[in-house]
């Protein structure tokens, strides 16, 4: 049996893209766990002022 990958749902590739950039912005998708990530896992991080998932995580990285 052949599955759909997981961005089928929404729309391919193209269309995960344009979603992905603003996971964790206020009014997208995620926006309800930017802040528990920054309260809990991400807490270092906090007092940035990071708008969304992946400006979290890349500056975690680069952090260490």
């Amino acid at each position: 049996m052949d599955l759909p990958g997981p961005t089928a749902a929404l729309g391919g590739i193209d269309r995960w893209n344009h979603v992905a950039v603003d996971l964790g912005r206020s009014g997208c998708p995620m926006a309800d766990r930017r802040p528990i990530a920054l309260a809990t896992t991400y807490s270092h991080l906090r007092h940035l002022g990071l708008e969304t998932e992946f400006a979290v995580l890349d500056v975690d990285e680069k952090v260490g």
